[in-house]
């Protein structure tokens, strides 16, 4: 009895409504039938899994190769860049990450000013005067990556001012982090113009916006297989500045082969390469996660303000 009350497929079904747990049988049971008619039919339905594992498989090895290097992962609310930063967290191949907020059994919150300050006093002016401070390294920061959630609650933009004096040495260490620990910084953020500016711009080698999620619907949750993965969807940008300027990827319009997309196209169109020449590489992209190792609280700050952990 105990083992069954810890039954995770048990568990789920309690969490069903009753029409959820109408569809969820019925269509196993129309999957049972029409397999018992047309046994050849298993075969496709494998196959068609295969396809679509190597399917995921290979999006999700795009992305990780997108998203490596200081970036910043950005989109309004619920469009699933927590779900993005989730998937970057858990293809670290490190035996630990430092986070600001818990993602995985690996991550180790810290204080993301501990980084920043690792290398104080220096700041950009003892560079630029050949004035650098011998201090000693922070070992702990050595092939570790950080990953910066809802940074703007840290570090927004209009506190310029005040963020120069609490952050002097962000520019330097940001512009060197690979030099000093063989490791990178990922950001989040809503809005990409929300963070300050100084720390934004120096998340050059990246930029992706999340545009949507799916998988958490309450039809998505009653469909067997389906109930257990979720997908987002985003765009790459290898130019942060293309993201701030909110560019699409390039789409040759009456284009019908590459043949004529790298041809002569209608006046005021420009050619593939022209236009990535001009904005860098902007690509759709699309992630595929088992909702099992999505372990982030979405309601983490609650505990951090109130002191007690959000209600169900």
């Amino acid at each position: 009895m105990k083992k069954l009350k810890n039954n995770q497929y048990f568990n789920y079904l309690k969490r069903l409504e009753s029409w959820q747990r109408f569809v969820h049988f019925g269509i196993i049971l129309f999957l049972l039938i029409i397999n018992i008619i047309y046994p050849w039919l298993l075969i496709v339905e494998l196959l068609g899994l295969f396809i679509f594992s190597i399917y995921a498989l290979y999006c999700n090895n795009v992305f990780v190769k997108q998203a490596t290097g200081n970036g910043i992962i950005f989109g309004g609310r619920g469009k699933g860049k927590g779900l993005l930063l989730n998937k970057r967290i858990n293809t670290d191949k490190n035996d630990k990450h430092f986070t600001n907020v818990p993602y995985n059994s690996k991550s180790e919150i810290i204080n993301i000013k501990e980084y920043i300050d690792s290398i104080l006093p220096n700041t950009p002016y003892h560079f630029i005067n050949n004035e650098v401070v011998k201090v000693k390294k922070a070992e702990k920061f050595e092939g570790v990556n950080v990953y910066w959630d809802d940074v703007a609650v840290y570090a927004p933009n209009h506190m310029d001012n005040q963020l120069k004096k609490l952050y002097p040495s962000l520019p330097a260490l940001l512009a060197i982090n690979r030099h000093l620990y063989n490791a990178y910084m990922i950001i989040t953020t809503q809005d990409i113009e929300r963070p300050y500016k100084i720390l934004r711009e120096l998340q050059t080698d990246f930029a992706i916006k999340a545009i949507g999620s799916k998988g958490f619907s309450k039809l998505w949750n009653a469909i067997p297989f389906l109930n257990m993965i979720s997908t987002t969807k985003y765009i790459y940008y290898e130019n942060v500045k293309s993201a701030v300027a909110g560019k699409l990827p390039f789409k040759a319009i009456g284009a019908v082969n590459e043949g004529i997309k790298h041809g002569i196209l209608t006046a005021g169109q420009a050619t593939k390469e022209v236009y990535e020449a001009e904005n860098g590489v902007i690509r759709y992209g699309r992630i595929f996660q088992l909702k099992k190792n999505i372990r982030y609280d979405t309601r983490y700050f609650h505990k951090i303000v109130y002191g007690v952990k959000a209600p169900n």
